[in-house]
């Protein structure tokens, strides 16, 4: 069974959706941050002095980090890709795309209340370099989840990833799963390996 590369490239109409409610989230994330107020964020630890401090002067196995961040980011590929395999795939889906944008809005918001433009470019370095291969992976992700869940009822989507609409054949469905691990495995790698670099450089010098 050959796959091309070229019929990994995700639907832009699909993208646009996805978008749309990782927005939603996204603003969500900011309201929810806001509202929480500077005295709640300070308690709580979210990027504390004492945090950034630990964090630049520890030493970091990167083996060690690599299975935690592989065992977080690899159950969410095994749950998705499970669930498509239901008619409740196409509501993970939503659901992990409005999760996502809302880890991010808060996240992102934060970092602005705590340390202003400095946070933003925090956030930036805080997805370099592994982040292109992780958003890549995910849209693919949510568009093959979404396609096969949807046929389970026998709807029928617009071509993409290899599929012309109908029942896609799970073969094929697995194969470009197992692809699309690899991806987050490699992604895992530059998240363990080089990222922790790059934000101690970036601590040092702030």
């Amino acid at each position: 069974m050959k796959i091309g590369i070229r019929k990994l490239k995700p639907n832009l109409e699909y993208v646009r959706v996805f978008a749309m409610v990782f927005m939603i989230g996204f603003i969500i994330g900011i309201v929810l941050a806001n509202m929480a107020g500077k005295n709640f964020l300070s308690q709580s630890g979210i990027l504390s002095d004492y945090y950034l401090a630990k964090y630049k002067y520890m030493e970091i196995n990167p083996q060690e980090l690599f299975v935690f961040i592989i065992s977080k980011r690899i159950k969410w590929v095994v749950l998705l890709g499970a669930m498509g395999l239901t008619a409740l795939g196409v509501l993970l889906v939503w659901g992990y795309s409005l999760w996502l944008g809302f880890s991010a809005g808060f996240v992102m918001s934060v970092a602005v209340i705590r340390f202003g433009f400095l946070g933003v470019i925090f956030c930036i370095i805080g997805i370099i370099p592994h982040g292109i291969l992780y958003i890549a992976a995910a849209i693919i992700l949510a568009e093959l989840v979404y396609k096969m869940s949807g046929s389970q009822k026998g709807l029928r989507f617009k071509g993409s990833l290899g599929v012309n609409g109908g029942m896609m054949k799970k073969g094929k469905y697995v194969m470009i799963l197992l692809m699309i691990l690899m991806v987050f495995v490699v992604a895992a790698l530059m998240e363990s390996y080089i990222n922790p670099i790059i934000i101690k450089k970036f601590l040092a010098n702030i």
